[in-house]
């Protein structure tokens, strides 16, 4: 079996209007390289996620709740389903709408089993890392 990129599952978002022109992003699903790199980059909020201490208990709001706690950690995380890791600067300065449209695809995206099982199995596999990086 090759490797196809079509099983790499995206969607494409608007973000805007250019010279009359509608303007999109693509985006994928989160993988554990980009985890890594979020847990890199906003380690306390991550582990405040992950290891047990967020109600990940509505679905609908959850997205939009870290854009307002963390819009760093949102716009890395949409930064890096674009692949544009370097461009979470640009992303943070993005309407919050457009953000909230970005940011909920990257989330069902990277959720496709639903949020509680997904989350469930995110936190067994990060908090051995969060407890091996505190010593």
């Amino acid at each position: 079996m090759s490797l196809d990129p079509s099983l790499i599952q995206t969607k494409k978002v608007r973000v805007g209007v250019l010279n009359g022109e509608p303007k999109y992003l693509t985006v994928r699903g989160l993988t554990a390289t980009d985890f890594a790199a979020l847990i890199n980059d906003q380690e306390q909020l991550m582990l405040m996620l992950f290891g047990g201490n967020f109600n990940w208990s509505d679905a609908n709001t959850t997205g939009k709740e870290l854009l307002i706690r963390a819009p760093k950690l949102a716009a890395l995380a949409i930064a890096l389903a674009v692949d544009e890791p370097g461009e979470a600067a640009f992303i943070d300065k993005l309407p919050m709408p457009v953000q909230i449209e970005l940011f909920s695809a990257v989330y069902h995206l990277t959720m496709p089993d639903g949020l509680e099982q997904t989350v469930k199995k995110l936190q067994e596999q990060l908090k051995p890392l969060f407890k091996s990086r505190k010593g």
